[in-house]
């Protein structure tokens, strides 16, 4: 089993982990979302708002005014997809990371990282096949788009780990570990938004 047990700085370990919850400014911006009017009484509107991604980064929710029926049935095709193959970098990350030496130890097995690959190719394959309702489709572009931007940091952690090069491949995980949380945190913004969207939807239906 191949792995890279890696020596870094207590600064990338905090680079890799911010951003995986809202901050305050991105819940109030949830909030208004859900006081948002429907435009029409069949009507509800998803996104159109930002939220904080990894080291500040916006992530763009796109906005849509779909029809209440449609909202249900395009959250049960791609809910499975994002859970089952958007999963956070405890799969690619060892979660026994440990200080030593004034140094954190972080260990990734190169087996991990080619299956999180598998999957994130898989997730965009099966979100391909999916026909959204004409109103979502921004929003489904911006989820497919998701795993299209983690793909290459994943491919390049490989190909960094087949060059057997420690530094080189230090460096790439480096800067392939945020590119892909960072893609991991916005399909699951996405995600979120729908799932509020349709909570709202069976609550109004009431």
């Amino acid at each position: 089993m191949r792995k890279l047990v890696m020596l870094l700085g207590a600064g990338f370990f905090s680079l890799v982990l911010v951003g995986c919850g809202s901050s305050e400014e991105a819940k109030e911006n949830l909030e208004k979302a859900k006081d948002k009017p429907k435009e029409a009484e069949n009507e509800i509107v998803i996104g159109g708002f930002e939220v904080e991604g990894l080291e500040g980064r916006e992530i763009e929710v796109p906005e849509a005014t779909v029809d209440r029926e449609y909202v249900e049935e395009y959250l049960d095709e791609v809910r499975p997809i994002v859970e089952n193959t958007a999963q956070d970098l405890s799969r690619v990350v060892s979660p026994n990371a440990r200080l030593g030496n004034r140094a954190l130890i972080l260990t990734i097995e190169v087996e991990s990282i080619e299956q999180a690959r598998q999957e994130a190719r898989e997730g965009r394959r099966q979100l391909r096949q999916i026909e959204p309702p004409e109103d979502l489709e921004p929003v489904h572009e911006r989820l497919i788009d998701t795993y299209e931007d983690a793909l290459p940091a994943y491919e390049n952690i490989i190909e960094a780990f087949n060059g057997e090069d420690v530094g080189t491949l230090t460096e790439i995980v480096q800067e392939s570990l945020p590119e892909i949380e960072q893609a991991i945190v916005e399909a699951r913004s996405i995600l979120q938004e729908l799932q509020r969207a349709a909570t709202q939807e069976a609550q109004q239906a009431e």
